[in-house]
C-alpha cells in the first residue's frame, strides 16, 4: 500500500495547488470585476460630465455671438441713423438756400411790380 499512498499524497498535493491556484485566479477575476465596474461609472460620470460641458460651452458660444452680433449691428444702426442725420440736415441746407433764393425773387419782383406801377402812373400822367 506504499505505493498508493505515496501516490494519493502527490494527488492530494496537485489538488491542494490547483485548488489555491483556482482560489486566486477567482480572486484576481473578483477585483478584476470590481475595477471595471468602477472604471465603468468613472467612465460614464465623465461622459456626462463631458457632454454637460459640451452644452454649457456651445450655449455660452452662442449667446456670446449674438451678442456680439447684436452690438454689430446696433454699430451698424447708428452709422446708417447719423449718416442719413447728415443728408436730411444737408437736404434742409438746401431747402432754406432756395427759400432764401425765393423770398429775393420774391423781393425783386415786388420791387418790379412797383416800378412798373410807377411807369405806369407816368405814362398815364403823361397821356393825360
Amino acid at each position: 500500500m506504499e505505493v498508493i499512498n505515496p501516490e494519493l499524497r502527490d494527488l492530494r498535493q496537485k489538488f491542494e495547488d490547483l485548488r489555491n491556484s483556482v482560489s486566486k485566479v477567482e480572486g484576481e477575476v473578483e477585483l478584476l470585476k470590481v475595477t471595471t465596474r468602477d472604471t465603468s461609472r468613472q467612465t460614464i460620470w465623465q461622459f456626462i460630465i463631458f457632454t454637460a460641458t459640451m452644452g454649457v460651452i456651445l450655449i455660452a458660444g452662442v449667446k456670446y455671438q449674438s451678442d456680439v452680433l447684436r452690438h454689430e449691428m446696433d454699430l451698424r444702426f447708428e452709422a446708417h441713423r447719423m449718416e442719413f442725420n447728415a443728408r436730411f440736415d444737408a437736404i434742409d441746407k438746401r431747402f432754406d438756400a432756395m427759400d432764401k433764393r425765393f423770398e429775393s425773387m420774391d423781393k425783386r419782383f415786388e420791387s418790379m411790380e412797383k416800378r412798373f406801377e410807377e411807369l405806369r402812373q407816368e405814362v398815364r400822367a403823361g397821356r393825360k
